[in-house]
């Protein structure tokens, strides 16, 4: 029995990968975050891992090849978020090569190095983190579009894990509801602080609710208002509107009518010199439109397939030698890896508009990405 937990990060993936271990008596591995078919095979035949893979062919081909049952969860945004954000408070080592988080951390983080309670400000590393948030969600999103991977709902495994459990382990190999009720008691939040003493940070809350109280109405309502965030929670089947209720009324109007204009930074005077353009009237609605359209290689190949490369994205990685070793084809093999690369970087990198990821991320949610028939 193999078991890979492929999902965005935060979302309960070591929770459960705990508890699955402990009903089939599995060892709970670790897998490299470039995977490996080497790596991966020398593991032998029982295991269990997890890690933020997204379902591309070379996964797919090796999973189909080698039996190993694929799973996703997926959990409330918001709170994925607070679970996050106070990560980064505990693990700022995990950060330091991660600029724009190490350096928000920085200003953030007080003398003692960890936060001074559980509540969230509206500062630049949670605006950091959403944006992040919105790239890594399309993760977990992939695989349900994929058709590869079975879903587990975190809100459904925290609020009655018996019946979830039981589900699951129905569709893996059936087992007794006495050996799920062990595997529930050895995996309590407060066994697996005592557990793993030298990293009791990890085990937080596990919370399905926290946000409510902790996240600032302003970061609440990004989720509800902004797009790609409203259309990434609906997809994964939440509804904060409802959830808050009237908190979010008085904003409704908040940005209509106001919407700023792009700042043409360097790489966007340098995309439209190379198509020997003007500023003019290219600035700033055309400009947006076209560098957001589809890029005419990818049309040409017939491919056209989620998640859209834009000209801009495709602009980005013609200037990079260094994107064009990691992602050699952008159009196929490495189309969701360079997707995820430029909804990770790109605004950081080049001081970028929001707009310009919007159209990348809402592409995720049209269609399968990569479909058990492209697979064959």
């Amino acid at each position: 029995m193999k078991i890979l937990i492929a999902s965005t990060e935060k979302t309960g993936n070591t929770w459960l990968k705990l508890l699955l271990a402990h009903i089939y008596e599995l060892p709970a591995t670790y897998l490299l975050p470039d995977f490996s078919v080497a790596q991966a095979d020398s593991l032998g035949d029982r295991w269990i891992a997890h890690q933020h893979f997204l379902p591309e062919p070379s996964l797919l081909a090796w999973a189909a090849a080698k039996k190993v049952r694929l799973l996703t969860t997926i959990r409330h945004p918001a709170s994925t978020l607070v679970s996050l954000y106070h990560y980064c408070h505990n693990y700022p080592q995990s950060y330091e090569h991660e600029y724009e988080i190490a350096h928000a951390l920085k200003t953030e983080l007080p003398t003692s190095g960890k936060p001074a309670d559980d509540r969230v400000t509206d500062s630049e590393l949670i605006r950091i983190l959403q944006r992040r948030l919105m790239c890594d969600l399309c993760i977990s999103i992939s695989w349900m579009v994929s058709g590869w991977s079975t879903i587990v709902r975190y809100e459904e495994l925290h609020s009655d894990p018996i019946a979830s459990l039981g589900k699951l382990t129905a569709s893996i190999h059936p087992v007794s509801t006495a050996r799920i009720e062990e595997a529930i008691k050895q995996c309590q939040l407060e066994t697996l602080r005592e557990k793993y003493a030298t990293d009791r940070g990890f085990f937080r809350r596990g919370s399905i609710a926290e946000w409510r109280t902790v996240l600032p109405m302003s970061v609440c309502r990004r989720f509800v208002e902004d797009e790609p965030y409203k259309s990434q929670c609906s997809f994964l089947g939440y509804d904060l509107r409802s959830e808050l209720g009237d908190q979010t009324k008085c904003s409704i109007e908040r940005e209509k009518g106001a919407r700023q204009p792009i700042v043409m930074v360097p790489i966007l005077r340098q995309l439209v010199e190379s198509i020997g353009l003007k500023k003019e009237p290219w600035f700033p609605e055309h400009l947006l439109t076209w560098a957001n359209a589809p890029v005419e290689a990818d049309l040409a190949r017939g491919q056209s397939k989620p998640p859209l490369i834009s000209n801009l994205a495709a602009f980005i990685h013609r200037l990079r030698p260094d994107l064009q070793s990691v992602f050699p084809d952008i159009f196929d093999a490495n189309r969701l890896g360079y997707a995820t690369w430029f909804l990770r970087y790109a605004h950081y990198a080049y001081q970028l508009d929001q707009r310009f990821f919007t159209p990348v991320v809402l592409s995720w949610l049209r269609k399968e990405t990569i479909s058990k028939t492209t697979m064959g």
